[in-house]
């Protein structure tokens, strides 16, 4: 990406706390924007001359959207792996499959990563930092990446958070939900395989797909054991209403996106 793009990024970082709390914020539960949304955000960056020319960067295939995956795909892969890794540990110590996992209260998953960061807390439906990030190192993510988690999560600078640096039970609810967000075959095709990805984290391919149910690549079916619960006819948590409409321009565009 070009300098001014990477600027750019960091500018709605300084501003919102980071790229995903502002397109939260800005786009709502939208899975893709159209320029003139991008072009407010602009505005309110106070760099609305150069919207134009960040957009032409952003959307490549001349599209005419953009989705979060377009705007920081690095986030999106990261946030996916965290809630893949958490689910399937979480999986395995409640004794469940992760379909069955992740049909569970929200609640018991922060209790869970709660109890999992060996930290005592006041509140149970809130993680601190630190609490989150000892979370997070214990399933195998660094120091650096347990803090970017962190700060993608925490919707910082909303009117009733501001310097609270918390990640509550419906910033996880969000997280749970980004299947339908973001084309889940676009965020597959940033790595040749999804085993491969998540090195070094606890969460293999069939556990990913496990935790995000929706389309998957001809070329990473063969990953996914037919047991897996959420490769059923019903879809467990069913296909991405976004994803699956998409038209083959679109495709194009999600594609041309991962290969940046």
């Amino acid at each position: 990406e070009s300098r001014a793009l990477g600027g750019f990024r960091h500018q709605i970082a300084q501003s919102f706390g980071s790229t995903v709390s502002a397109w939260r914020r800005s786009c709502g539960g939208k899975s893709v924007v159209p320029f003139e949304t991008f072009r407010k955000l602009c505005q309110t960056l106070k760099c609305r001359e150069h919207a134009a020319q960040y957009w032409l960067q952003l959307d490549p295939s001349r599209g005419g959207t953009i989705s979060l995956f377009e705007l920081d795909s690095e986030a999106v892969v990261l946030l996916a792996k965290f809630y893949a890794a958490a689910l399937a540990a979480a999986a395995e110590d409640w004794r469940m499959d992760v379909q069955s996992a992740r049909n569970a209260k929200t609640e018991a998953l922060v209790e869970w990563l709660i109890s999992k960061s060996g930290q005592k807390v006041e509140k149970s439906d809130e993680l601190e930092a630190t609490v989150f990030c000892g979370a997070a190192k214990s399933l195998g993510f660094n120091s650096a990446d347990s803090e970017r988690i962190f700060r993608y999560l925490h919707l910082d600078g909303s009117s009733e958070r501001v310097g609270l640096p918390v990640v509550f039970v419906e910033d996880l609810t969000w997280l749970k939900q980004l299947h339908h967000l973001v084309d889940l075959d676009a965020v597959f095709l940033r790595f040749a395989d999804v085993d491969k990805a998540c090195e070094g984290h606890a969460v293999r391919g069939s556990l990913f797909f496990a935790a995000y149910p929706g389309p998957y690549p001809t070329a990473m079916r063969h990953q996914v054991p037919p047991s897996t619960p959420s490769l059923s006819a019903s879809g467990g948590g069913g296909v991405s209403s976004a994803a699956a409409a998409a038209p083959p321009t679109r495709r194009k565009h999600c594609r041309a996106a991962a290969a940046r």
